[in-house]
């Protein structure tokens, strides 16, 4: 990686946010994690570089990396190690992930999203009858595993980008899952709530108590069979996850699951190959600068939408409506209200894999994803034409993840990254943070901190117990139908800026979840 962006690590994303799928008569969770608390956080600022993740032990081993002279690529790889073990219901080795970088002249982008099994067809998601699963009885089970790519792909991004040995990388990972890492309040506040992983008994016998109650928060939890599993991959490459033993027990788990068994095979594991593609970068004009705004391309709708929303929005002369008392005014959130549902409407008539359309299971101490409930689970629509989104072999789903960097247009100098988990409401946090940052001229911290909104082409969604009543009230009057609720954003975002005369790096992590920043 290019000196000029080893300052900062990217800011790392996780391997298995689940997205929404399209609209259909199955109903589909609001988000993909419930809510943990909010705890204030006040923001950092450094000097030569920070590290932004989603966990301290993960923004701890991304700074120990950079501080060895590692790149921001090997800072990244050891950060989604750490994830897999610290924050296993959101991210890790058995997931897919999407990855965005800058290498100090291009942005370039990492596809390590799952696909489909090459067994799997339209019907995936069917019942006998003919029609679409319970989104649950998709989800649990072997079913909705998807071939997991995080490890191949970042194989593939740190053969170009990499400065240290991809052994190194797993170290810190591989220290805490031997000797152990504390449950924090986050994983027992989710585990509590969790009803599906306690029939797993492997899953069961490591997150939970003999009396089925999840770990107490500090209780030191081990995991040496993770351990062995990244000293194999550390070794071996990505044929140490998708290949071999490891491989077999995956496969085994997916077809033999007792109730919901699934299709994935060893040679989809095998075969498995990342993708480098184009990112999707447009211009953007706020206070009286020019910006360039890059993130990934299909198959995730992520900054399609989020470009469409900001356009509009500026488009509208938005930004002429200023925060009341520090908060979006009903005003200006009917503007991005109508905003996101022009952009939803185009998400889910068009944004697939483009490959194919043209514009929890618990195995060797980690856990599989179910991404493949990010397709439609209905083939068709109500017209019966094909939609974008439905299963085909081999075919990664859509998905909502939306990294993203920003560049001053007139020098090219790197001002921003950001991203978050969240489902498909990760395009509206990612929107928010950029507006706040880029038009409102906030710190990443204060953006993140702004209270969460949005629509999916539907309600207007507000985050509960964070707009005044006045404020709710007045977007009713407008004729829009407002649903308050938890919104669980995971935003961390990274910007460059001035202060006292010296350029800095100011970091923020979302107060929703347990991420931190980190930096010299």
């Amino acid at each position: 990686m290019q000196k000029s962006l080893a300052s900062l690590a990217v800011v790392a994303l996780l391997a298995a946010c689940a997205s929404t799928p399209s609209n259909f008569s199955y109903k589909v969770p609001d988000q993909p994690e419930g809510s943990s608390g909010y705890t204030e956080k006040p923001g950092w600022a450094t000097t030569k570089f920070a590290v932004a993740a989603a966990n301290p032990l993960a923004t701890d081993a991304g700074y120990q990396i950079l501080k060895a002279g590692g790149s921001a690529m090997d800072a990244a790889i050891a950060v989604q190690m750490v994830l897999t073990l610290v924050e296993p219901q959101s991210s890790g080795i058995g997931g897919g992930a999407f990855l965005l970088h800058f290498n100090g002249k291009d942005v370039e982008a990492f596809d390590g999203r799952e696909t489909a099994p090459m067994a799997a067809t339209e019907k995936l998601f069917l019942k006998a009858d003919g029609k679409p699963m319970a989104f649950y009885e998709g989800v649990v089970g072997g079913r909705s595993v998807g071939t997991p790519g995080t490890v191949r792909m970042l194989e593939m991004a740190h053969k170009q980008h990499g400065k240290l040995p991809w052994s190194t990388l797993f170290q810190p990972a591989i220290a805490l899952a031997e000797g152990g890492f504390k449950v924090s309040a986050r994983l027992n506040t989710l585990l509590k709530s969790e009803q599906h992983l306690k029939k797993d008994p492997v899953a069961a016998a490591y997150f939970y108590k003999a009396d089925g109650t999840p770990h107490d928060v500090g209780h030191v939890l081990k995991n040496p069979e993770l351990a062995a599993v990244l000293r194999k991959i550390a070794a071996q490459g990505s044929k140490g996850l998708l290949e071999g033993d490891v491989a077999q027990a995956i496969v085994d788990k997916v077809q033999k699951h007792p109730d919901n068994p699934g299709q994935l095979s060893l040679a989809d594991l095998a075969n498995y190959q990342p993708k480098k593609r184009a990112p999707i970068c447009h211009d953007y004009k706020a206070n009286a600068r020019d910006f360039r705004i890059c993130g990934f391309p299909p198959p995730s709708s992520g900054a399609i939408a989020v470009g469409q929303i900001l356009g509009t929005l500026n488009h509208a002369y938005a930004s002429a409506i200023p925060l009341e008392n520090g908060l979006p005014g009903a005003a200006w959130l009917h503007l991005y209200t109508e905003a996101a549902r022009m952009a939803f409407a185009d998400r889910g008539q068009y944004v697939a894999d483009p490959d194919f359309v043209q514009p929890p299971q618990m195995v060797k101490g980690f856990l599989l994803n179910n991404e493949l409930t990010d397709f439609s689970f209905a083939p068709a629509d109500a017209e019966g034409k094909p939609i974008a989104n439905r299963v085909q072999p081999g075919k990664r789903p859509r998905s909502s993840m939306a990294p993203t960097l920003v560049f001053d247009k007139a020098t090219g100098q790197l001002v921003m990254s950001g991203g978050s988990p969240g489902g498909a409401l990760i395009i509206h946090y990612t929107a928010k943070t950029l507006y706040g940052v880029l038009n409102w001229g906030m710190t990443p911290q204060q953006a993140i901190n702004l209270p969460n909104f949005g629509s999916n082409n539907g309600p207007s969604l507000l985050e509960e117990k964070r707009f005044p009543p006045a404020t709710v009230e007045a977007l009713r009057a407008r004729g829009a139908e407002v649903r308050e609720q938890n919104m669980t954003s995971g935003l961390q975002a990274i910007t460059r800026g001035q202060a006292h005369g010296m350029q800095l790096w100011f970091g923020g992590a979302d107060p929703r979840r347990e991420g931190i920043v980190m930096g010299d």
